[in-house]
């Protein structure tokens, strides 16, 4: 008997047999969290040898679990990043882990399936590929945030991460503001008018600290990425600064969060420049 032809882009059309286990589970679980994931991030994220966990991952996609893409190149193409698009993981995870199937959740998935993204990556579209980039570089923030957490040994804790569709659709009402520049410093100047602005950050999540300047607190990070002027992130950031003066963020830490979000927008902003 001839042996199955093996290929990384076309899925058998009878795939090996076999039983969901509990590293599957873990692998769909953190695919939702992130909702994009490169293998290499998978692989730290969910433990255990490495072999396995790719095995797992290229077994799960066969069975249609899962989808993945990569990024075509002028010899070879890229690691394979990795996102749902079905259904099925989710009833998964609400049988056996207790998911709690929200509507926002499901229009999302929709939406990942509709696109194709697989096919618009192998096609090179580019308005698709941008978007994934995109997609990409909030997920290895969110990566560098959640192992940064796990190294501190306590000290900085995840508390929660949000970003997607219960992030969209809010509006803010703030004062135009106009700029102006003397010498080599910008000044706003807030004039009586207001207008409403959107306020939908890439990322929100809490830090609990320990160890630092404000222990035992959740301190609220904004993740904001610009691909095109820094300008836009500053205006989106004051609108969040907006949206919690008006009491739709809690908090009680007014200097601290903004400096924070400001560091936390600005290193991100330099790390993806290099």
């Amino acid at each position: 008997m001839a042996n199955r032809a093996f290929s990384k882009f076309i899925r058998p059309e009878t795939p090996a047999r076999g039983e969901i286990s509990d590293r599957d589970l873990d692998i769909l679980a953190t695919v939702l969290r992130y909702r994009f994931s490169s293998a290499a991030q998978l692989v730290r994220l969910v433990g255990g040898n490495e072999d396995v966990t790719h095995r797992h991952l290229r077994r799960l996609w066969e069975w249609q679990v899962i989808n993945r893409f990569a990024f075509p190149g002028i010899r070879t193409h890229s690691e394979f990043f990795y996102y749902l698009d079905n259904r099925q993981a989710l009833e998964l995870l609400a049988e056996r882990r207790g998911l709690e199937l929200h509507d926002a959740v499901l229009e999302e998935l929709r939406g990942q399936r509709e696109k194709d993204y697989s096919g618009a990556a192998a096609r090179g579209q580019h308005m698709q590929l941008g978007f994934l980039n995109h997609a990409l570089m909030i997920s290895r923030f969110h990566f560098m945030v959640e192992m940064g957490c796990r190294k501190s040994a306590g000290a900085v804790a995840l508390q929660a991460w949000h970003q997607g569709a219960p992030l969209t659709k809010h509006k803010v009402e703030v004062p135009q503001i106009k700029s102006s520049r003397h010498g080599e410093q910008y000044f706003w100047q807030e004039h009586g008018e207001t207008i409403q602005l959107p306020v939908e950050p890439d990322g929100l999540f809490t830090l609990r600290l320990r160890n630092t300047f404000m222990r035992g607190q959740l301190c609220v990070g904004i993740v904001t990425v610009s691909q095109r002027e820094r300008k836009n992130t500053r205006l989106s950031l004051f609108c969040h600064y907006r949206r919690w003066k008006t009491g739709e963020i809690e908090g009680n830490q007014e200097k601290k969060i903004m400096r924070l979000s400001l560091w936390l927008s600005r290193g991100f902003l330099e790390i993806c420049s290099t």
